[in-house]
């Protein structure tokens, strides 16, 4: 059958990799007009009319617990309310950079690090590694962290355990490079503090979450490069032992984590013990096939946003491919943990890499969990402690002392369902 007249994408085999053949699906979208994508040409009414909506969406969902069935059947109230909020206000935002921005760069993407459902550690931040970010760190063995006054805010002095002081960086001895995501073009380590706050915690590890640059000011391989340029710090300067350290990522910045791991080792680095890829966006070719399309009313994520942010970071339609993440040569990489939601748009590009990586050798465990919209272990702050979000923190913590050969291969990560 010929599907090319059929199917809104067109499909190019190429076999970079004897053992294992690519398949990129190419997207039409921005050029096709059935894409079926909604113009956001009015940016002003959209501005005035956002605050609205999105109140409203949050509104709807709290009041009418008993008047309507559940879109996502697996979260409690507060977790729905929120997911819903987050989808109203990314699919009827404006979509220029600067709007966009506003909300993520602003105090309105900034997570503080003083509230309740959050884990006492530490937040400084960075002034010493490459990037700019956060250093996020669990208290000492004594049980001391930073005055309630301080924990509103990253710190700025120096303190007694601050991983700044390099002869504190290697205690305890593991140390997890974040790369937050946010489409690569938005986002910071401020907007995912809750995320970090809670996987130190359960971790015990230190994190260092740079600012790397984002397109469409930097686009690839800016990004990737001021990734390696972090992780190349920790070892040289801070030296640490790269078998003491974990990659990890969210959507874009999950991508980068195998992204940057290709790249440290084309630099002659030696690789890191692991990586945990929590939602990757993988495959910068396609936004519209499979659970890009049929998770559009239950993911947070627009399509619309996944073609634009992608064109921007790759720097054009004909670098997509060669930009995408998914792309890099897999031989030698650390052990991978992939997480998805069932619920979210990037599940069917992610486990299809999965297989690619697994066929090219590479140990990964995959967990797609039942009900999950995109990045899903950011809504634990909102989500009773026996959901998913609080179960992926729990497999993370799980995955990082078997790659640092704290407990067997045969400690299961359990909750979820593995591929």
């Amino acid at each position: 059958m010929d599907t090319s007249a059929t199917l809104p994408f067109e499909i190019e085999i190429s076999s970079n990799d004897e053992n294992v053949t690519e398949i990129s699906q190419h997207a039409l979208l921005g050029d096709d007009p059935n894409a079926q994508i909604p113009p956001h040409e009015c940016e002003g009414i959209r501005c005035v009319c956002w605050p609205c909506i999105v109140v409203s969406a949050g509104i709807y969902v709290g009041c009418s617990c008993c008047l309507r069935q559940k879109r996502y059947q697996p979260m409690n109230r507060m977790f729905e309310i929120a997911v819903t909020i987050l989808r109203a206000g990314a699919h009827n935002c404006g979509r220029c950079f600067c709007t966009l921005r506003l909300i993520t760069d602003s105090p309105i993407g900034i997570v503080p690090s003083w509230l309740p459902t959050l884990p006492k550690v530490n937040v400084s931040t960075n002034k010493t590694a490459p990037g700019g970010g956060e250093w996020v760190w669990p208290p000492p063995d004594d049980g001391k962290s930073l005055p309630v006054c301080h924990r509103y805010l990253p710190y700025e002095s120096d303190l007694p355990d601050d991983p700044q002081q390099l002869e504190n960086l290697g205690n305890p001895e593991r140390v997890i490079l974040y790369l937050h995501g946010g489409g690569f073009v938005l986002c910071s380590s401020k907007t995912h503090r809750s995320l970090l706050m809670m996987l130190s915690d359960c971790t015990g590890a230190t994190i260092l979450s740079p600012n790397y640059r984002r397109p469409p000011e930097h686009p690839w391989p800016v990004p990737v490069e001021d990734c390696v340029a972090s992780y190349r710090w920790l070892i040289e300067v801070g030296k640490l032992d790269p078998s003491k350290i974990v990659f990890a990522g969210d959507s874009a910045g999950g991508g980068l984590v195998v992204a940057t791991m290709a790249k440290a080792r084309e630099e002659g680095l030696p690789l890191p013990a692991g990586g945990i890829m929590w939602s990757p966006w993988l495959d910068l070719t396609d936004s519209f096939s499979g659970t890009w399309t049929t998770n559009q009313d239950t993911d947070f994520l627009p399509r619309d946003w996944a073609y634009k942010f992608s064109m921007a970071y790759a720097g054009g339609k004909d670098r997509l491919a060669e930009a995408s993440p998914g792309n890099v040569n897999l031989e030698g990489l650390p052990p991978l943990l992939v997480e998805v939601g069932d619920a979210e748009c990037l599940r069917d590009s992610a486990l299809v890499w999965v297989e690619r990586a697994k066929a090219a050798g590479v140990d990964v465990e995959a967990v797609v969990s039942d009900g999950m919209v995109h990045v899903f272990p950011l809504f634990a702050i909102f989500a009773n402690k026996d959901l998913p979000p609080h179960q992926s923190y729990e497999r993370a913590a799980s995955f990082v002392d078997k790659v640092l050969g704290v407990c067997s291969d045969s400690e299961s990560l359990t909750s979820g369902e593995l591929v």
